[in-house]
C-alpha cells in the first residue's frame, strides 16, 4: 500500500476519532439524570428531551465554543451549562463583575436546547425555553449596550450559527404555551383573584415576547410536532 493511500486512511481515522470523541462527562450525566428525574404534573406539557436528543445534538454540543465579551464593568461569559424543566442543557449567559451588584458571578439568562429528527426537515435544533433571571435588569441593560442587541437575540443567533455550521436543517423556538413556566408561572399573590390576574398578564407577556423575538430573527414558519408548536426557520 503506497504512502498516499496510507495518508488518506490516517486522515480518515483521525476524523472518525474526532467524531466519536465523547462529550464532556457533565453533559452525558446531566442528560441521563434528566431522563430519570422527569415528573408528570397535571397540566404541564410533556418533556420533549429524550434519549435520541443527545445523539442528534452531539456535534452541536461537542463543537460549541465558550465566548467571552468584555465590558467596562466586567466580563460576560457564554457557555453550555445545566438547565432544568424543559431541557437539561442550554446556552447560558453570565457576567463576572462586582461593580453592579457586589456579586462576583451573575446569571443573566439562558436558552434551553433540544435536538430532534423532524419529518420532512431532518435534524433540527429546538429552543425549548428562553428564560431570564430575576434581579438582573442592570446586567441586561449592560449587555445590550455592549453587544448592541438583547441577550435573548444574541444567544439565539449564536445557536442558529452553530446549527448552520454543523449541518442542521433548521432551528425552532417553542411557542410559550408548551413551556413549563407558562402553565405554572411562579407568582406570589394575596388572594385567588389577584393570582388569576397576574397569571393572565404573565402569559400575555410571554406570548408577546416570544412572538416579537421570533419575528425579529426571521422565524416565520410554523412547525408542528406531535407534542408542541414552534416558530421555525430553515438554515
Amino acid at each position: 500500500m503506497n504512502r498516499k493511500i496510507l495518508n488518506i486512511f490516517a486522515q480518515g481515522k483521525t476524523l472518525i476519532e474526532k467524531i466519536r470523541k465523547p462529550l464532556p462527562r457533565w453533559v452525558a450525566e446531566t442528560s441521563s439524570q434528566f431522563d430519570y428525574d422527569q415528573i408528570s404534573y397535571p397540566g404541564v406539557p410533556p418533556y420533549r428531551w429524550n434519549k435520541n436528543s443527545l445523539n442528534i445534538g452531539r456535534n452541536f454540543l461537542h463543537k460549541f465554543k465558550e465566548q467571552k465579551i468584555k465590558s467596562k464593568q466586567g466580563e460576560f461569559k457564554i457557555k453550555l451549562d445545566k438547565t432544568a424543566y424543559e431541557s437539561p442543557i442550554g446556552i447560558k449567559l453570565y457576567l463576572h463583575s462586582e461593580i453592579i451588584t457586589g456579586r462576583t458571578l451573575i446569571t443573566i439568562g439562558e436558552i434551553k436546547l433540544n435536538f430532534a429528527e423532524i419529518k420532512n426537515y431532518g435534524k433540527c435544533v429546538l429552543i425549548e425555553a428562553i428564560q431570564g433571571h430575576k434581579n438582573s435588569k442592570a446586567e441586561n441593560a449592560l449587555f445590550h449596550r455592549t453587544a448592541k442587541k438583547p441577550w435573548q437575540n444574541y444567544l439565539i443567533e449564536l445557536a442558529t450559527e452553530q446549527a448552520r455550521k454543523e449541518g442542521y436543517s433548521g432551528i425552532g423556538i417553542i411557542h410559550p404555551r408548551w413551556i413549563h413556566w407558562y402553565r405554572r408561572p411562579a407568582i406570589n399573590a394575596h388572594d385567588f383573584q389577584e393570582l388569576k390576574e397576574q397569571q393572565k398578564q404573565t402569559k400575555a407577556r410571554m406570548r408577546k415576547n416570544y412572538a416579537l423575538i421570533s419575528e425579529k430573527l426571521g422565524f416565520n414558519e410554523k412547525l408542528k410536532t406531535s407534542n408542541a408548536i414552534y416558530y421555525f426557520k430553515k438554515i
